[in-house]
């Protein structure tokens, strides 16, 4: 999916109902989450780190998952900020992974497979 597709229907979550079942500060949280996530550049960063929409976006019912703009949570800096993109390398292969600026000793995220049931909410 091309950046400029995701930033257009993370625009449109603003103008979204609420979906079925998440509490509404929840949804407003991960609005507001996925915004900075769209909109300060870091989108498009971890795309170009192998993300992928889901990763970044997606919901799911299955609660041990989280996409990036979930985990995010609301916290953000003393700057504004709210999560670095790192890579860490291992053997042969490269993981990208996300930590909290604010905490990030203590909280990161690495990309899961998303679940079955994974979409992005804009294609609800």
């Amino acid at each position: 999916m091309e950046l400029a597709a995701i930033l257009d229907g993370v625009d449109r979550l603003k103008a979204m109902t609420l979906p079925r079942g998440m509490p509404p500060t929840v949804w407003r949280t991960y609005v507001a989450d996925a915004r900075y996530l769209a909109h300060h550049g870091m989108a498009a960063a971890a795309l170009g780190k192998g993300w992928t929409a889901l990763d970044l976006f997606g919901i799911s019912t299955d609660e041990q998952w989280q996409c990036l703009a979930a985990w995010i949570g609301g916290r953000r800096d003393e700057h504004g900020r709210a999560c670095l993109l790192l890579t860490e390398i291992r053997g042969d292969r490269s993981l990208p992974y996300a930590v909290h600026v604010r905490d990030g000793r203590h909280s990161w995220h690495y990309r899961q497979p998303a679940p079955a049931d994974a979409v992005l909410p804009w294609t609800m």
